[in-house]
C-alpha cells in the first residue's frame, strides 16, 4: 500500500510541528510513501492508494477528486478555519476521511454534514514516556533551587492572553495567601507571541501586562521562569517538581494540549479548563479537576471559584494528591506512540479499503450555516470578532446552557475597572469587555466581589433571577454550583 504525502510543510505552531513529526515517522515506517506533486492545472500525476494532506490548502483545491481517498488532518481547523472548511467540504466523498484530535471536533463536524459524510477519526497524540516519567521530587527540586517542603504549581504554554497566564498568576497569589504558613512557588514555561493574529485584543502588550501583574500581586520572588526551548528532559524535571499543573486555557482551538498529558505522565495532577481536548485527556475527579466553562456574549468564562476550592483541597490533602498522582500516571500511559500510531494507520487502511469497495462516488452535503448572532458588542473591534467563532466554540465548552438557580453562587468574572459613571471594563486581556451599567448593575457588582448565593443577592437588592442570568450570559458575572 503506497501513501502519498501532501502539504507536510513547516508551521508557525510548535505543537503542530511535533504532530507532523509523529505523522511522518508513523506513516513512513508502516507504509510505502511518496511525495504528491500537483501540476499547474491542479491535477496529480501518479495516484497512490491514499493521499494524506497534513495541513495547507493543496488537497482541498484539487480540480478533480483523485482515484483514491483523501485524508485530511484538521488540527483545530473546525474553529479557526470554519469558513474555509464550509467552502470545500462538499467536494469530499464518504470514502474520504477527516482526522481530528478531540471529541469536540467530531461533534462540530457531525453537525456540519447533512448526508454522505466522510469518515471521522479521533486521533489522540503521543507523549514520550522515556522522557516524561516520574522522578524523585527531592532531586528535581534541588536542581531547580526549590525547597522540598514548598508547594509548587506550574504553567506551561504559549504566553498569550487566551492561554490565561494572568489567571494562573491570580491562582498563585490566592494560594500564597490562603496556604500560609507554607510557601507557594510557581514555575512558568513559555514564550510570548506578541503578533499572534487570533482574537488579538491585547496580545501585543501582554508581556507588559504580565510584568505589572506580577509586581501588583507581589510575586517577584515566587516565580521561576524558563523559555519555551527547554529540552524534554529539562521540561520533565519541571513537571516533576510541581504539586499541581494548572492549564486554564481559553485558546479557542485547544484541540488536544500536549502539556497536560506530559504533566500526567510525570505523575502530576491537573487543574484545567473543561475545554476542547482537555475534556478528553483530563478525568475530572480522578486525574485532576476540570473547571466548568461556558460561552458568553463577551468570550469564554470559567468557574474559577470551583477551581480554587479544588486546588486548596488537593494541596492540603496528602492522600488525595497521592491518589490523583497515581491515576494521572496510569491514564497518561494510554498516550503512547504505539497506540496512537495504530489508530492513525488503522484509519488510513480503512479509508483505502472503503474506497476499494467500489462505492458509487457521491459527494457529501452540508447542513445550513448557523446564523451569526446579532448580539451586543462588548469586546473591542478587531478584524475577525468573537461572534464569528462563538457558535462553534459552544461544542468546545462544557456547559451548554447557563441555568443558575437561587442556590447557585455568582461572582464577578474578573476584577472590573470603572471607566465612567455609566460604564465598566473587565480587567482581562483575553476578554477586555466594556459594559454599560445602570445603578442596579453597579449594586449587583458590589455584592458580587466575592461569591454570593443568588438567593442572598435577591434578598439584598431589587433584582431577579432573569436579570442575574442576563449578566452571566453577557459575561459580566460567573457562576458556580459549588458550596461556600
Amino acid at each position: 500500500m503506497k501513501i502519498g504525502l501532501l502539504e507536510f510543510n513547516e508551521s508557525m505552531w510548535p505543537s503542530l510541528e511535533r504532530t507532523k513529526a509523529f505523522y511522518l515517522d508513523t506513516i513512513t515506517k508502516r507504509f510505502d510513501t511518496c511525495t504528491v506533486t500537483i501540476s499547474n492545472n491542479g491535477e496529480i500525476s501518479d495516484t497512490p492508494d491514499a493521499i494524506v494532506n497534513f495541513m495547507g490548502n493543496a488537497g482541498w483545491e484539487l480540480n478533480t477528486h483523485p482515484d483514491c481517498p483523501l485524508i485530511f488532518g484538521i488540527h483545530g481547523g473546525t474553529i479557526l478555519n470554519q469558513r474555509f472548511l464550509r467552502t470545500h467540504l462538499e467536494k469530499l466523498r464518504p470514502s474520504d476521511m477527516l482526522i481530528v484530535n478531540c471529541q469536540s471536533d467530531i461533534d462540530i463536524l457531525n453537525n456540519m454534514f447533512a448526508g454522505n459524510a466522510p469518515a471521522l477519526c479521533h486521533l489522540p497524540l503521543p507523549v514520550d514516556g522515556t522522557c516524561f516519567k516520574p522522578m524523585p521530587k527531592n532531586q528535581v527540586r534541588k536542581q531547580l533551587g526549590l525547597q522540598e517542603e514548598d508547594i509548587v504549581v506550574g504553567f506551561v504554554s504559549r504566553l498569550l492572553p487566551q492561554k490565561n497566564l494572568h489567571r494562573y498568576l491570580d491562582f498563585l497569589a490566592q494560594l500564597k495567601k490562603q496556604l500560609l504558613p507554607r510557601k507557594v512557588k510557581g514555575i512558568v514555561i513559555g514564550k510570548y507571541w506578541v503578533d499572534y493574529p487570533v482574537l488579538n485584543y491585547q496580545t501585543s502588550n501582554y508581556p507588559m501586562y504580565i510584568q505589572q501583574l506580577i509586581e501588583k500581586q507581589g510575586l517577584q520572588n515566587d516565580l521561576l521562569y524558563f523559555p519555551a526551548n527547554l529540552t524534554n528532559d529539562d521540561l520533565a524535571t519541571c513537571y516533576n517538581a510541581m504539586d499541581l499543573f494548572i492549564h486554564p486555557t481559553n485558546s479557542i482551538d485547544e484541540n488536544f494540549g500536549y502539556a497536560p498529558v506530559e504533566a500526567m505522565a510525570c505523575g502530576t495532577p491537573l487543574l484545567g479548563a473543561a475545554y476542547g481536548g482537555l475534556k478528553d485527556t483530563i478525568i475530572s475527579g480522578t486525574t485532576g479537576f476540570l473547571m466548568p466553562t461556558w460561552v458568553t456574549d463577551a468570550g469564554i468564562r470559567m468557574d474559577t471559584f470551583a477551581a480554587m476550592q479544588f486546588a486548596k483541597t488537593l494541596l492540603t490533602n496528602t492522600e488525595l494528591k497521592k491518589n490523583m498522582s497515581a491515576a494521572a500516571l496510569k491514564h497518561a500511559a494510554n498516550y503512547n506512540k504505539e497506540t496512537c500510531a495504530d489508530i492513525l494507520c488503522t484509519a488510513i487502511t480503512q479509508a483505502v479499503e472503503k474506497y476499494n469497495a467500489n462505492e458509487a462516488p457521491v459527494n457529501t452535503s452540508l447542513s445550513p450555516i448557523p446564523a451569526i448572532s446579532s448580539q451586543e458588542e462588548y469586546l473591542p473591534k478587531i478584524d475577525v470578532p468573537w461572534k464569528y467563532y462563538k457558535e462553534q466554540v459552544r461544542y468546545y465548552v462544557s456547559n451548554a446552557d447557563n441555568k443558575p438557580d437561587e442556590e447557585t453562587l455568582v461572582y464577578t468574572s474578573v476584577p472590573v475597572v470603572q471607566l465612567s459613571p455609566g460604564s465598566i471594563q473587565l480587567d482581562d486581556p483575553a476578554w477586555p469587555a466594556v459594559y454599560p451599567t445602570d445603578s442596579l448593575t453597579q449594586t449587583i457588582i458590589s455584592y458580587c466581589q466575592t461569591p454570593i448565593k443568588i438567593k442572598t443577592l435577591l434578598n439584598s437588592c431589587d433584582t431577579n433571577l432573569s436579570r442575574i442570568t442576563s449578566l452571566i450570559n453577557a459575561g459580566l458575572l460567573s457562576y458556580s454550583h459549588e458550596k461556600l
